[in-house]
C-alpha cells in the first residue's frame, strides 16, 4: 500500500485484499505474480527504506507500466541451498566492509 508521493494507490489493506482476490480469480498466476511484487517486493522497502531508497526503488514500481509500454516488476529471490521455499530458514548474514563502504 504505497503513499501517493511515491505513486501508490494509497489503498488500505482491505482493498488490496479484495482487488488480489478477484484478479486471482480471474488467473491464479497473475495473483501470485501481483502478490510478489506487492508483497515481497514492495513492502520491505516500503517499510524499512530510506527516502532515497524508495524513490528509487518503490516509485517506479508502484506504476510499474512505463511510457514505453514495458513493466517494471519487483521480484524476491530466495536462493540459500537447503531451503527450498522457507524463507524463514535463510542463514545467509551481510557483514560491513573494513572501509565500512559496501555490505559483503
Amino acid at each position: 500500500n504505497v503513499p501517493g508521493e511515491y505513486g501508490g494507490s494509497e489503498l488500505d489493506a482491505l482493498a488490496y485484499a479484495i482487488a488480489m482476490e478477484e484478479i486471482s480469480r480471474g488467473c491464479a498466476s497473475v495473483g501470485v505474480i501481483m502478490s510478489a511484487h506487492n508483497s515481497l517486493y514492495l513492502w520491505p522497502i516500503q517499510a524499512f527504506g530510506t527516502h532515497e531508497q524508495k524513490e528509487k526503488w518503490v516509485a517506479p514500481y508502484a506504476q510499474p507500466i512505463k511510457e514505453d509500454g514495458t513493466l517494471n516488476v519487483g521480484c524476491f529471490g530466495l536462493s540459500e541451498p537447503g531451503n527450498g521455499s522457507d524463507a524463514g530458514a535463510a542463514s545467509t548474514t551481510a557483514t560491513l566492509s573494513d572501509d565500512g563502504t559496501e555490505w559483503i
